[in-house]
């Protein structure tokens, strides 16, 4: 019987009628099943559910979180519909169907097209439920003891102490808001509110104003309740009248669902009585090496809970289309055991080759990749087929290999990777619009949270400037590698300063390397102190290309160390531009005097100055003045360093702080007399000539100037021109690479503010000399490095020849601009900052197209006014454009003048010539009362094309100054003629059009439809300035009036013009110019405000793109995607490109749309992943999705090795059932493979295992018997991770960047009531800290102790704690946290904690010797000790700590003998405390451990930690074990534990381990055995005895992991744990090292954390001890035999002779336990037998300091 006609009918996703499949089972061939039953080769199914660990959250307050956080205006606008519409609408919903209709009928006249898909994907994902929970437990937390949850019912509120029900009519009428007021006064403490609560906006109060003065009430009520809707509407109109500020909260209390049903509609309550099944996790089947048989022997036998469980999960899940768990719900009784038939023959033959006994060989694995693409290119659904071969590979493998792959295929990769191979050096990669993501922090929700963000930017963009929704995905995707970012790996500070940086290549003073320049020759501008190619100091170097490329013996390129090559040549050039006016650039000087002194091939040149010679005044020098002239006297005479020590010298004797040199008589006096005797001492001791001598003497007394004192004073004279004329002369110093601004006084001055240092004054700089050269060195150095790399690049990509000077080509006229404005710089970098930057006393302000609603619709309805632009706008490369406000009088005509030259400058080849500008004109006289000019500007734009308005305007602004005054002159007659005059000469068009459309206008009177009203950004009538899509410049006369800020440009028409080709290189290479052209080309000539707007847009995202873990940073981003779009460019065969579709006809608004490009091997671990997540997103976005398979070849092996399925909700377009019924669903396994399960989660989530009937580590289907056809098992989310980075702010700001991460500081995380439910410790690494919790509001504080006394947080009291919510399944993820030293010269934590434990122990140890007495108080006296914990250190060996860890339930076996035969040999006067790894137990034996306790006497607590990101990942379930045992081991445990010893779960405890506890082992942080000697036929396995190991280890010993004491203090003052880390690490990327990863590890780190070695009684081991010290063994370990591979269990039995009464008195036990527990409990966990809940914790399962108790 052929199946897939089946799957076609059906298609894939979709349940047909009971009909269909009634039919389709008549015609199934059931013998075929029976046949496969006999054989015993039926292969089963498996269903893998996730539980939220909280009760069950409600449609309705989901989807309120949804709309929320898609736009939190329309939470009201919801709220009240629903409360309108829909409240008891409905009786009864079982499945949330119907409820999921009225929502949507409420929701989408509110919500777009693309959010109503977004609301439905996470209502099925449940990806709200956090929040919801949230504010559950923010009520269990703020209502008062007095009144207890279950005595409220459904709606009660809030104020200070008070809680007033509201059930009741009566008391909703009653409410008294005086005593409501009173309440909230009175409290000793405010409401707890958070950030994120729905606080009802009035216009008395600001919705963030959480102060004591503003009354806060909160309604805690669910949404579809009776008592909401009238409690809402009286509350929030009271609150509007007296001001208060009014919270609601969507809470749905168990009491409100139990006791009060009668308030609830229908839909207000679905979802609550269900447990949260959550979506986006994956299961991972490997098929395990069974060579040591390494399973438990003890005989399956299923509860009737357990076979109802799996019975449940035979129904679950999609075979060929069918969805069968549907068709089971729809069958009776007689029909049901039919379909389970028939979907069992479905299985059978979805299922290619059963097994995996198979064996391919090489040829047949080596071109596998290839043929997985081209099945999955010819695919009718290429996502699905690349989901099912991933999915079940190991089934698929042989089938595979049999397929054919077309030549045109294989053509096609190979010459794709041999072309792009080296510069894609791995797959995955993924881009969504332009963005590159991690793929390792790629899941379903973090997926859709971002899908939907870049949905709403694309539509956004859409709507604003008129681009299709497609469009505005492509310039998003383009503009993204254009626009700055910050990058990690490139230090980048800031959005601000990453922009300058991007700009600076384009943006080039080119004239100070340029001998063309009208002002003076060149060297007369510049005095250059070095010259490389002449100097005899650099002849050692060579001025060959080679140079410049320094490689090794190898022939690898290596940098030196240098700042730039040693290349002869002048080529990296550094100028330094100082005022002599000030102190700062005379410190400057001393950094270049540095770089001298050095030798580095780097020219460098100074331009000394002062701005009083600029104005040629013949007044007597200032004190500037003369020092400028002798600086250059002196350093030609005597050198630049003679020179600059004068300069040092007189400024070091200045006492106080001044704003200028100048004008200060006494002080002229003083240094004129300073500098007299500095020069005579010169000359006496010849150093300086006669003549130089007396030209130094007649600058100082200011004398005419002859000779050499002339040359100076021209000198200075140029120079100071020069610096005006490019714009540095307003700054204290101004430093530039090749023509590129690399520093200047401002960015020091920023620096050291944040020191509050004040830097101006001259003491305080000098005596921070060497801290500012650092700073300012820090500036310049990575901009030339840029600068080389920049050169290499022209030689490396054949732009230029080898023998060819790189300097001609980096300063070519497309890079430079004639003048650069730092202000005008600076103000359009603080536009990428997220807020508006304050630039209060600024020429230039911050304006922001996107948010300003008004001015918007203005610009976009005024039109494009008179427009101009470039006529070589073809061969553009950017794309730029503003709006010039042309307003009356002189200012007036220098706006719109300017714009005219800045135009027609595009003509000729100068700066910035290949960006295309245009600029629209736009007349703004004074309503009615228009200028001739004016009404010109108006009647243009219908009566002339672009050409001639600019051709027009260039001739107009060279008229004479008298006829443009008049022509700008309000009903000026004479200004009229003039105009018309002109007009009259002119030439190309018809004047007499044109001038009809003037007389018309001014007819109308310039109407109001022709004027432009830009009030809304500050502009008033009659005033004028450019509008660029951030700054608004604003352009006034000296005696303005129109502006109220005071603040106008007042610039020349050519300076004003040079701005203007800056923000052109800003606005193409930094705002998106480059994106924009491609997407707005030059042909369909956009509107001016259209494109700025968009800029604006782009600009806006790029300052307020999240800091998401999605997506990866770094510089080589940009490269990547460049060439993965070559790749997608040039693919056919090997890609394919799939439609999403997006552009909907008949709305007003965009859907949005997104582009994703994904490059992927088809056979990896990620393909696994993204093709059922990609299946399920394709439902929900539009746009495009473009797939290039990148396939590997080669393998030794199968490239997957397991069975692999994701969690994802089933899409249907009509109906949703809620909640979803989320599963990973297995449906056809081999049932005789043994598999090890594996669940693959976010980096946020920490789970484990509740529910499972078969061993989880060694899967073997076939236990389930031959009547049941499949298993389910159940994980829940144990907690969320709470982790970031945590800097030492006074160590950076010191610059002591050894110290910049507290290592040592302890952190905790609780409530009010409870501080320090966890803990933990900040590494070295990254600063790197980790803590668990679940959704909720907490506080983040300092553990009392050392971390408390020496740290607190900035800007806070010590003992000030910080707070963190927890609202969603990302937790928190790279919470960067600060703190500050209580005092600057204290901040080694760990030294603190040393002192203190060593005291402690001290104590603890006399206190030992006194006789009845009890020390256990001593343990809160000590800094660092409080907390649950203290007990375990507050006497020396009063409690032995084991930790071991167990997978799988042979491994459990074994764990709980260990634990026996620990308990029969440890003294009874101690107490025992076992301490698991949680991450890997078993449901069966977490379900027995509180009674095992209880029986044996132990305390016990389960530990976890979630793996780090930026630790190197392992695979290998066994291999993340074994790191478990030795990575973590500083911040797992409690910070208070001082002890623990590591047992293996397979060995035998023969004497009392208190005796190892309490070893003194000589300082070191743990303590091994040593591996035995004998028997010497094992020889051949003790690798460590040649090779690398006898060479790494130098005679130390090899030490055996399976037993090891861990002094945990001493551990952690020493770092131990950063420096295992940092070795993992490094050795870890090589898949070769660390073979036995918990013993090679501290082995191999033993130079850096030593190891004690143990005597060898103290673990015995037969492999490697042979038999005879068996007799005196402390400890026996099971070790594995490598020689004769014997089964564990008989080992055991051999081994040791109390083995099987211990492993008997064990399973007694847990027969006694299953008997003992009902059916519908053996299988469920119980992980407390000490501590309450709390309310950081599951309702289920409480949270303690490590773990479960």
């Amino acid at each position: 019987m052929a199946a897939a006609p089946w799957s076609s009918f059906l298609g894939r996703g979709r349940a047909f009628g009971l009909g269909v499949a009634l039919l389709l089972i008549a015609a199934a061939d059931l013998v075929e099943v029976s046949r496969a039953q006999e054989s015993g080769d039926v292969s089963k199914g498996l269903a893998v559910t996730l539980k939220a660990p909280w009760e069950g959250t409600t449609l309705l307050h989901e989807a309120v979180e949804i709309i929320v956080e898609d736009d939190e205006t329309l939470l009201w606008p919801f709220v009240d519909a629903w409360n309108a519409d829909v409240v008891d609408k409905l009786v009864n919903d079982d499945h949330g169907g119907n409820c999921f209709h009225l929502l949507r009928d409420v929701a989408s006249p509110i919500l777009s097209e693309t959010a109503m898909k977004f609301l439905k994907a996470d209502l099925l994902t449940r990806d709200q439920s956090p929040k919801v929970d949230m504010f559950r437990k923010l009520v269990e937390q703020s209502v008062p003891v007095g009144s207890p949850l279950h005595d409220l019912g459904c709606c009660f509120l809030q104020s200070g102490n008070e809680v007033i029900p509201l059930d009741n009519p009566e008391n909703q009428e009653s409410l008294d808001p005086r005593a409501i007021e009173s309440a909230h006064s009175s409290a000793v403490q405010p409401l707890l509110t958070i950030e994120e609560d729905h606080v009802v906006v009035s216009a008395k109060t600001d919705p963030k104003d959480g102060s004591k003065s503003v009354p806060t009430v909160i309604l805690n009520a669910p949404l579809g309740s009776s008592c909401f809707s009238q409690a809402h509407s009286s509350i929030k109109a009271i609150a509007e009248q007296r001001g208060w500020r009014y919270i609601w909260r969507p809470v749905l209390t168990q009491n409100c669902l139990s006791k009060s049903s009668q308030q609830l509609g229908a839909c207000a309550s679905v979802g609550a009585d269900k447990s949260v099944d959550v979506a986006g996790f994956g299961v991972e089947l490997a098929i395990k090496n069974m060579e040591y048989k390494a399973l438990d022997d003890t005989k399956v036998q299923l509860s009737a809970a357990e076979r109802d469980s799996e019975a449940q999960a035979a129904s679950i899940g999609e075979v060929r289309g069918f969805l069968f768990d549907q068709l089971l719900i729809r069958a009776n009784e007689t029909t049901r055991s039919e379909l389970i038939k028939f979907k069992d023959v479905l299985r059978q033959k979805d299922t290619e080759t059963q097994g995996t006994d198979f064996k391919l060989r090489a040829w047949q694995l080596d071109s596998m990749g290839l043929q997985a693409t081209q099945r999955i290119c010819d695919a009718r659904n290429p996502i699905a087929a690349m989901q099912d071969i991933t999915g079940s590979f190991p089934a698929l493998a042989a089938s595979l290999s049999k397929m054919s792959v077309s030549s045109a295929l294989k053509n096609e990769v190979n010459d794709l990777q041999n072309t792009y191979g080296r510069s894609i050096t791995s797959a995955p990669e993924l881009f969504i619009n332009g963005l590159r993501m991690n793929v390792q922090n790629v899941h379903l929700h973090s997926m859709l949270r971002f899908l939907k963000t870049e949905m709403k930017n694309t539509a956004m963009l859409s709507d604003l400037s008129g681009l299709s929704a497609n469009e505005a995905a492509v310039a998003i995707d383009k503009a993204r590698l254009d626009l700055p970012h910050i990058s990690a790996d490139a230090g980048t500070t800031s959005l601000s300063e990453a922009a300058r940086e991007q700009w600076q290549p384009a943006t080039r003073l080119c004239s100070i390397l340029s001998s063309t320049s009208d002002i003076h020759a060149l060297m007369e501008k510049v005095g250059w102190i070095n010259n490389i190619e002449e100097d005899k100091a650099y002849q050692s170097m060579r001025g060959d290309i080679n140079s410049l490329f320094p490689m090794n013996y190898f022939g690898m390129m290596v940098e030196t160390g240098n700042l730039v090559p040693k290349y002869r040549k002048n080529l990296f050039n550094a100028v330094i531009f100082v005022n002599a006016e000030r102190p700062m650039g005379v410190a400057a000087l001393t950094a270049l005097e540095r770089i001298l002194e050095t030798g580095e091939a780097l020219r460098m040149g100074v331009v000394l100055f002062s701005t009083k010679d600029v104005s040629g005044s013949d007044a007597p020098l200032t004190l500037s003045q003369k020092l400028v002239r002798c600086y250059y006297i002196l350093k030609n005479s005597a050198g630049f360093s003679k020179a600059t020590k004068m300069l040092v010298t007189v400024w070091k004797g200045v006492k106080e702080e001044l704003s200028s040199f100048d004008g200060d008589d006494a002080l002229l006096n003083q240094v004129d007399s300073q500098l007299m005797v500095h020069f005579t001492k010169l000359h006496e001791k010849g150093k300086i000539k006669d003549s130089a001598f007396k030209a130094l003497e007649q600058t100082v007394q200011g004398t005419d100037a002859k000779g050499k004192a002339q040359v100076a004073a021209n000198h200075a004279t140029n120079a100071a021109t020069f610096a005006e004329k490019i714009g540095l002369s307003e700054s204290d110093f101004s430093v530039t690479v090749n023509g590129m601004l690399a520093a200047d006084a401002n960015d020091l001055r920023r620096t050291f503010l944040l020191e509050e240092l004040r830097i101006d004054h001259p003491h305080t700089l000098f005596e921070n000399l060497e801290i500012f050269q650092q700073i300012l060195l820090g500036h310049i150095v990575p901009v030339l490095k840029k600068e080389v790399q920049r050169a290499r690049e022209l030689y490396q990509s054949q732009m230029i020849a080898s023998t060819a000077f790189a300097l001609p080509t980096l300063l070519h006229d497309d890079n430079c601009v004639p003048r650069y404005n730092t202000e005008l710089a600076h103000a359009l970098g603080e536009a990428f900052l997220p807020s508006s930057p304050d630039l209060s006393g600024s020429t230039f302000e911050p304006i922001d197209l996107v948010t300003n609603k008004e001015a918007q619709r203005e610009l976009l309805a005024r039109g494009e006014g008179m427009r101009l632009d470039a006529e070589n706008a073809i061969d553009a490369v950017a794309s730029s454009g503003y709006l010039a406000i042309v307003g009356e009088g002189d200012s007036g005509w220098t706006t719109l003048c300017a714009s005219a030259q800045h135009i027609s400058s595009k003509g000729s080849k100068t700066g910035s010539s290949r960006i295309h500008s245009s600029a629209s004109i736009l007349p703004n006289p004074a309503q009615d009362d228009p200028s001739p000019l004016h009404l010109l500007l108006a009647a243009a734009p219908s009566h002339l094309s672009e050409t001639q308005s600019l051709s027009i305007l260039t001739q107009i602004c060279e008229a004479p100054k008298e006829a443009r005054s008049l022509m700008i002159t309000k009903n000026s007659p004479e200004g009229e003629k003039a105009l018309w005059a002109l007009i009259a000469e002119m030439k190309g068009f018809d004047s007499k059009e044109l001038r009809g459309g003037y007389d018309a206008v001014k007819a109308a009177r310039f109407s109001k439809s022709q004027g432009i009203d830009l009030s809304s950004i500050g502009l008033k009538s009659r005033a004028s300035a450019i509008v660029s899509s951030s700054i608004l410049i604003r352009v006034g006369d000296s005696e303005d009036d129109r502006h109220p800020s005071g603040n106008y440009y007042r610039g020349r028409d050519d300076l004003l013009r040079d701005d203007l080709l800056l923000i052109d290189a800003v606005f193409a290479y930094a705002q998106a110019g480059t994106a924009l052209l491609d997407v707005f080309p030059g042909s369909a000539r956009p509107n001016v405000t259209s494109l700025m707007i968009a800029s604006s847009f782009l600009v806006k995202l790029a300052s307020q793109q999240s800091q998401s873990s999605l997506i990866l940073e770094g510089k080589t981003s940009k490269d990547v995607s460049d060439q993965v779009k070559k790749v997608a460019s040039k693919c056919d065969r090997s890609c394919v490109s799939l439609d999403l579709g997006g552009e909907v006809s008949n709305q007003q608004k965009s859907t949005g749309a997104v582009n994703l490009v994904l490059l992927i091997d088809p056979l990896s671990n990620f393909a696994q992943k993204i093709s059922p997540m990609l299946d399920f997103l394709q439902n929900i976005i539009h746009g495009n999705l473009t797939i290039m398979f990148w396939p590997k070849f080669g393998f030794d092996d199968l490239p997957i090795k397991t069975y692999y399925k994701y969690a994802t909700p089933r899409w249907d377009d009509d109906e949703m059932l809620f909640p979803s019924e989320n599963a990973a669903v297995f449906t056809s396994l081999p049932s005789t493979t043994t598999l090890s399960t594996q669940i693959d989660t976010p980096g946020s989530w920490l789970v484990g295992a509740t529910i499972a009937s078969l061993d989880l580590d060694n899967l073997r289907l076939e236990d389930l018997g031959p009547s049941v056809p499949a298993m389910h098992a159940e994980f829940e989310i144990e907690s969320l991770i709470v982790s970031g980075s945590c800097t030492d702010i006074t160590a950076e700001s010191m610059l002591k960047f050894d110290s910049l991460y507290p290592r040592g500081m302890q952190l905790m995380l609780g409530t009010q009531d409870e501080p320090r439910m966890v803990d933990t410790m900040v590494m070295k690494n990254l600063g790197y800290f980790q803590l668990k919790a679940l959704p909720g509001s907490f506080q983040l504080g300092l553990v009392p102790g050392c971390s408390s006394d020496m740290f607190h947080f900035p800007g806070t009291k010590p003992g000030t704690s910080r707070t963190i919510t927890i609202s969603s399944f990302d937790g928190v993820m790279g919470y960067e946290l600060e703190v500050e030293r209580v005092d600057p010269l204290e901040g080694d934590v760990l030294k603190c904690e040393q002192d203190a434990t060593s005291q402690r122990r001290l104590l603890a140890s006399e206190e030992e010797s006194v006789e009845g007495k009890s020390n256990s108080w001593l343990s809160y006296l000590m800094p660092g000790s409080g907390g649950r914990g203290a007990n375990l250190t507050s006497k020396k060996g009063d409690v032995l700590n084991i930790f071991s860890v167990a997978s799988g339930h042979l491994y459990e076996r074994f764990i709980r003998i260990m634990m026996l035969s620990v308990m029969k040999n440890t003294s009874k006067d101690f107490k025992v405390k076992f301490w698991f790894i949680k991450n890997y137990m078993s449901p069966k034996l977490k379900g027995v451990l509180p009674d095992m306790a209880k029986e044996y006497g132990f305390d016990y607590e389960l530990i976890t930690y979630k793996w780090p990101s930026w630790v190197v990942p392992q695979t290998e379930k066994q291999r993340i074990i074994w790191a478990y045992k030795i990575l973590f081991l500083d911040v797992i445990f409690p910070m208070d534990l001082d002890r623990v010893i590591y047992v293996d779960a397979d060995q035998i405890v023969r004497s009392d381990l208190m005796e190892l506890q309490n070893m003194d082992i000589d300082g070191k942080p743990y303590a091994y055995t040593p591996f035995c000697d004998k028997p010497i036929e094992m020889d051949g396995f003790r690798f460590w005895k040649e090779g690398f190991w006898k060479n790494h280890l130098r005679g130390r010993n090899y030490h055996i992991s399976a037993l090891y004491l861990v002094d945990l203090q001493q551990f952690r003052m020493m770092g131990a744990g950063d420096e295992l880390r940092i070795i993992y690490n490094g050795l870890a990327r090589d898949p070769n090292s660390l073979a036995n990863l918990d013993q090679d590890l501290p082995n191999y780190a033993q130079d850096v954390v030593p190891i004690f070695s143990l005597p060898a009684e103290w673990l015995y081991c037969e492999t490697w001890c042979g038999t005879a010290p068996k007799s005196k063994a402390k400890t026996i370990d099971l070790c594995n035999n490598p020689m004769t591979k014997e089964p564990k269990l008989e080992g055991a039995k051999r081994i040791v002779p109390e083995w099987t009464a211990l492993d008997e008195e064990q399973q007694a036990f847990m027969d006694r336990m299953e008997r003992r527990l009902p059916q519908d409990e053996r299988s469920n966990t119980s992980e407390s037998v000490q501590q309450p809940v709390d309310p950081i914790s599951s309702p289920h399962q409480p949270l303690n300091l490590h773990g479960e108790l």
